[in-house]
């Protein structure tokens, strides 16, 4: 048990160093032996592995409340580091004195009454202070903060911000209308403007599928429905080669106009993105238990 905690004292020092506008940048060296410098919480933490393997449990117990914490909150890996460490230091000082059981229900319950009370604390954030906070987290560089800030505002509280390596190393935004997520046109003749190579439907019926397309049966009602009222059919999902042969040449025909996008990666996140799809359009999401 002394060397769990001697891993965790280990990786906190190295974590907390980072904490904060004047925290300290920590140098690492990576799998090609290039140094790199940072201020990441959870990118430190991932960069120690400790030689005893007991000490190695310890600081893996904390790296893990890091993960969780940038998967939950996107931020805050640091902030997170030095509170499990605070709590169990306190909770290692009285592990041999109480019920285990005990120490963890008193964990759980001081835990909801902290963040009941840092949700009095809470305020909207708007105006400069979105700056200020943008600011911050660029280590107090004001022209990176603002942009970064008249990203957010861009976008308000119901888009999303996204990240990308710039070619020409300039830093900018740029403002995209919709939806987008990466996924290309599964036929090329599903194009309808040939000298920008996109396919463009005028307000169309959209079908989201999260159960793979075998047949053209399973899909044929809808189908039908669309040529019989001469409505556009953007359809979301997976389809077989041949479904999609099948699409395609119809559409080349003149009979429907339709166009197919691959669904957005697999499991779980496959799931949350055809549920903001189907918010977002109205659409419901058709699958094997729905029918």
């Amino acid at each position: 048990r002394d060397n769990v905690f001697k891993g965790i004292e280990k990786l906190t020092q190295a974590v907390s160093s980072t904490l904060g506008a004047s925290g300290k940048c920590v140098m690492l060296e990576d799998h090609t032996g290039r140094p790199i410098i940072t201020k990441d919480g959870v990118t430190v933490a991932d960069s120690i592995i400790l030689r005893d393997p007991v000490e190695n449990m310890g600081a893996t117990l904390l790296k893990e409340a890091a993960r969780k914490t940038v998967q939950e909150a996107g931020d805050g890996t640091t902030t997170a580091t030095v509170l499990a460490h605070a709590i169990l230091l306190e909770a290692y000082k009285v592990v041999d004195k109480t019920n285990s059981r005990e120490l963890k229900d008193g964990i759980n319950s001081a835990v909801k009454k902290v963040v009941n009370y840092l949700k009095l604390l809470t305020v909207d954030v708007q105006g400069s202070m979105i700056d200020q906070i943008a600011t911050i987290s660029t280590n107090n560089e004001p022209k990176l903060g603002k942009i970064i800030a008249d990203a957010f505002r861009a976008v308000d509280n119901t888009g999303v911000v996204m990240m990308e390596t710039a070619s020409d190393g300039v830093t900018s935004v740029e403002v995209v209308d919709g939806v987008q997520y990466d996924k290309g046109i599964t036929n090329s003749h599903f194009i309808t403007n040939k000298a920008t190579k996109t396919a463009e439907l005028e307000k169309p019926l959209v079908l989201l599928l999260e159960s793979p397309v075998d047949t053209i049966r399973q899909i044929q009602s809808v189908l039908e429905y669309v040529i019989k009222n001469n409505k556009p059919l953007l359809i979301i999902g997976d389809l077989e080669q041949g479904v999609l042969s099948a699409l395609a040449m119809n559409k080349m025909k003149g009979n429907i106009k339709v166009n197919v996008i691959n669904a957005p990666t697999y499991g779980v996140n496959k799931q949350q993105v055809l549920q903001d799809l189907s918010l977002l359009t109205g659409a419901t999401i058709i699958n094997e238990d729905l029918g």
